[in-house]
């Protein structure tokens, strides 16, 4: 698999016959059961997938954890033998572009995957920076696109991307998550606050923490919205202060939120922080240098999953630890800040390799679709993932609280809908 930017064409090459580590065995059986992985008999052809990441750019940091996952269970599916579809063997081929973080990179990228690679299954982009852009030129040239973008969700609820699936839930969902980690972290809190940037995430979440708060009958005692690139926090931070707040929500990168609860502490601005998805850093090291005395709560749809700076790994469930191992010991990468990324990917591919099986075919994207929003999958690294009828994910959440440094980690039960 080669990397390269929107505006070349890559160099191809088939991913993965390296040796599969313990971990990686243990992932890619689990997936065979359900996949029809590794029973591969006759000499494989090629099957051709793309995917857009952001390896250069502002958003580059959020991509590294996607782009190990579609590495990883590419290198795994082609180590185990290749998957069947009918009475044919394949093995996966990854073509993978850069967006360099540019909508029109990404449209660019999209084109040349689609039109000169003759690929119609697009992973990725990871942000709402870029995937728009891709969704908007693959979609109606009926592409299957997996995506955790959040500006996506509307696309799909309007009904008109039948090829388009969403890898990270609905807001309605990510919102009764919030609550139930809000409620566990903080069952005696009754006054809240709420501080996050005016990118695409923070003006997705940010509101989902005012319904979360709302559910559970908490007052929301202040709100404050930031410029994505603002550093000085002090003005808006006294602001929260004055309001009294019990919990303070605070989103949306580690590096912003190390920087809000470094001046919160400071200002004695935050007698408690919570947060949806990023890293655990900011509690255990970053936003003081050691561990902050606050307690921090973390909540994540599809997951939790990161090495700590003294390189504990972090992880509620036993497959995302397999996953961080392999990460190492068979991709011989580090883990990422934002490895947790990887969730939106990662299980992904191995559901694609049963939806292709269940439609009998590798080219009609119409019949995958089908198959896709038909599934019932038990991934390796987040159990259970099926679709509803706008092709939005319906998947678990992890939940971290973070005390004096150490985090205590589990996986929260679906809410009721």
């Amino acid at each position: 698999m080669t990397r390269a930017s929107g505006s070349t064409r890559p160099r191809r090459r088939r991913v993965g016959h390296r040796l599969l580590g313990a971990a990686a065995v243990a992932a890619v059986s689990l997936a065979a059961a359900t996949a029809g992985i590794g029973h591969a008999s006759a000499e494989a052809e090629t099957l051709k997938i793309g995917a857009i990441f952001s390896l250069s750019g502002t958003v580059a940091p959020f991509s590294e954890g996607g782009v190990h996952a579609v590495e990883l269970a590419v290198q795994q599916i082609n180590a185990a033998g290749g998957f069947t579809v009918g009475d044919t063997t394949y093995e996966l081929e990854l073509v993978m572009l850069d967006d360099r973080s540019d909508p029109a990179v990404a449209t660019a990228s999209a084109t040349q995957l689609l039109e000169d690679e003759g690929v119609n299954i697009i992973l990725g982009p990871v942000t709402s920076v870029t995937a728009p852009a891709v969704a908007e030129y693959a979609v109606p040239r009926g592409a299957i696109m997996f995506s955790g973008s959040t500006a996506l969700v509307p696309m799909l609820l309007d009904g008109g991307a039948p090829t388009l699936f969403n890898t990270s839930g609905d807001q309605a969902t990510i919102a009764a998550y919030m609550a139930a980690a809000l409620e566990r972290g903080y069952p005696d809190a009754t006054r809240v606050a709420a501080i996050y940037d005016d990118g695409g995430i923070g003006t997705f979440m940010g509101p989902n923490f005012a319904t979360a708060a709302e559910e559970l009958g908490l007052e929301l005692v202040a709100e404050e919205v930031y410029p994505a690139d603002e550093t000085d926090f002090a003005s808006i931070l006294t602001t929260v202060k004055d309001a009294e707040p019990e919990v303070v929500f605070v989103c949306c990168t580690s590096t912003a939120n190390a920087n809000i609860a470094k001046q919160a502490i400071e200002l004695g601005a935050a007698p408690a922080f919570m947060s949806w998805g990023g890293s655990l850093r900011p509690a255990t090291s970053t936003a003081i240098g050691e561990p902050i005395e606050q307690p921090w709560v973390v909540v994540s749809m599809p997951g939790i999953m990161e090495a700590l700076e003294d390189g504990t790994l972090v992880a509620p469930r036993d497959g995302q630890l397999a996953y961080l191992d392999d990460v190492v010991n068979v991709l011989g990468e580090e883990i990422s800040v934002d490895e947790g990324g990887a969730l939106y990917f990662y299980d992904y591919v191995f559901l694609l390799v049963q939806a292709l099986q269940d439609a009998g075919s590798v080219d009609d994207t119409e019949a995958i679709a089908a198959a896709i929003n038909a599934i019932e999958f038990d991934g390796p690294t987040m159990g259970p993932i099926s679709y509803n009828e706008f092709n939005i994910a319906q998947i678990t959440a992890d939940y971290c609280k973070v005390e004096a440094g150490v985090p205590t980690c589990e996986t929260l039960d679906k809410p009721e809908s």
